[in-house]
C-alpha cells in the first residue's frame, strides 16, 4: 500500500469525523472488516472500499459544502480543508504568504492572521459579497 493512500483514509476518517462520537464501536467494526486479509492488496482494496462508501457524489455536492459553510472554530472539514491548503503549498487569500505560514502557532497575535475569507471567499458560498 503506499502512502497516497495511507493519507487518504486519514483525510477520509478526519473530514467525516468517522472515529468520533462512539469510536470504540467503529473502530471494532472497521477492524472486523480486516479479519481473513492476509495480504497488503487485500488491506487496500478493503480501506479503499470504506473510503468509497463514505465518499459519495452526495457528500461532495450536499455534505461537505454545507459543513464548509459555518464559522465554529472546531469544525472537522475544515481542519481537513486547512491541511489540504497547507499539503498543496498553497498562498493566503490576498496574501503573501502561505496557508502554512499563516497556520504557524508562534504567529498567533489577537487578531488573527488567517480568517476564514481569505480561504474561502463568500461568493464561494453564494452568500453575497
Amino acid at each position: 500500500m503506499n502512502c497516497e493512500n495511507s493519507y487518504l483514509n486519514v483525510f477520509m476518517c478526519i473530514i467525516t469525523g468517522r472515529y468520533t462520537g462512539a469510536p470504540k464501536s467503529q473502530m471494532e467494526f472497521d477492524l472486523s472488516q480486516l479479519r481473513g486479509i492476509y495480504s497488503a492488496e487485500q488491506f487496500k482494496n478493503v480501506l479503499l472500499n470504506i473510503i468509497n462508501t463514505k465518499f459519495t457524489d452526495d457528500f461532495w455536492n450536499i455534505t461537505l459544502p454545507n459543513n464548509l459553510a459555518t464559522s465554529s472554530a472546531t469544525s472537522l472539514s475544515m481542519y481537513a480543508y486547512y491541511a489540504s491548503l497547507n499539503i498543496l503549498n498553497a498562498d493566503g487569500l490576498f496574501s503573501k504568504m502561505k496557508v502554512h505560514d499563516l497556520l504557524q502557532e508562534g504567529l498567533r497575535s489577537q487578531k488573527l492572521p488567517l480568517e476564514i475569507h481569505q480561504l474561502f471567499p463568500k461568493a464561494y458560498f453564494g452568500i453575497g459579497m
